[in-house]
């Protein structure tokens, strides 16, 4: 749900209460956050789960391998399937444990599991990884791997934003509508549906299940049998497609205009809670010994000897990869400096 765009800077003994009365959670929390999760919901508001059918990189992913696995003829149809249907529930009941954890405990606890998150950390090798988002990396893979024989199982059972945008929609006024008079019930529709929805037995499609992708109403052969209707007009799939990125992306280049866009952090200090609080969980690997000197007034030197590190240690080079050839793990770093800031 946006994780890699919030940053993670919540110390855990305050808990979200104690954040939000502070007012701490904005200050922690990236305006970009906001704005694109603001900008999500207006989106499904108007078309529904359009973000998920033409925005969101994981579904464009899986939709990759699906085209795959449909050649290779791995695809397996689900409809009518019980074990599926059940399993959808299942990222609903995660969403619940997520806001709930989250509420509870100040952090984004989904971050680690997040396969979006680990795909965008990828480019920081291995060691980052392995470190902080191997959990996410599994499922990623495993949500391509099988998307070649079930479209989309990450949207369909586990993804907390898809399940938040199911439950909005049910609010949105624009809907597939199919026209039974004219329709040639060839179940065209049923087939290219990315999550089997069973379109050609429906007069509308209301299930919060749909993600406003079009593929069935492209698929009709039978021109204005199936359409995108809104309250005053019918959207065509191009149309929907055009306005679903203009709506979202415009909210983007609006906000970036008005100076209010932020997406990142300006200095070391924003990430390591300096002037509020000092927590060493919140080092990363990317800093170096120098970095966490000047931030937490920890001596690189002080460091070096307390952990034992070679004494021609490079204090300019990102802890990760100071401590990797020497298999160790850069959390014997933040252990170290949360003992010297308790002294």
């Amino acid at each position: 749900m946006g994780a890699y765009d919030i940053y993670y800077g919540f110390a855990p003994e305050n808990g979200w209460c104690k954040v939000v009365a502070d007012r701490t959670f904005i200050q922690r929390t990236f305006p970009s956050a906001i704005i694109l999760l603001l900008g999500t919901v207006a989106l499904a508001l108007v078309f529904r789960r359009a973000f998920c059918g033409w925005i969101c990189p994981l579904g464009a992913m899986q939709e990759l391998f699906a085209t795959l696995g449909r050649r290779l003829r791995w695809r397996r149809p689900t409809h009518d399937n019980k074990i599926d249907g059940s399993l959808r529930w299942m990222k609903y009941l995660l969403l619940f444990f997520i806001l709930f954890f989250t509420y509870r405990t100040g952090e984004l606890v989904f971050s680690p599991y997040d396969p979006w998150a680990s795909y965008a950390h990828l480019a920081g090798g291995w060691g980052e990884i392995s470190e902080e988002f191997l959990i996410g990396t599994i499922i990623l893979v495993a949500a391509l791997l099988g998307s070649m024989f079930i479209d989309r199982p990450f949207c369909r059972y586990l993804c907390p934003l898809g399940a938040l945008l199911g439950v909005i929609s049910k609010l949105g006024a624009a809907r597939v509508v199919r026209n039974e008079e004219t329709c040639r019930h060839c179940q065209r529709c049923d087939q290219v549906c990315p999550v089997d929805i069973k379109v050609e037995s429906m007069v509308q499609v209301r299930t919060s299940e749909c993600l406003s992708c079009g593929e069935c109403i492209a698929a009709c052969p039978v021109p204005q049998t199936l359409e995108f209707r809104a309250p005053r007009r019918v959207v065509s799939p191009l149309v929907l497609g055009a306005a679903t990125l203009a709506i979202f992306f415009g909210i983007v280049l609006a906000t970036q205009c008005a100076g209010v866009w932020k997406a990142r952090p300006d200095s070391l200090t924003e990430i390591t809670g300096q002037g509020v609080t000092l927590d060493a969980a919140n080092i990363r690997g990317f800093m170096s010994l120098n970095d966490i000197e000047r931030t937490y007034g920890v001596p690189a030197g002080e460091l070096i000897r307390r952990l034992g590190l070679p004494g021609d240690t490079d204090q300019t080079k990102p802890v990760k990869d100071v401590m990797k050839p020497l298999e160790r793990d850069v959390q014997e770093i933040r252990d170290a400096v949360a003992m010297f800031i308790e002294q």
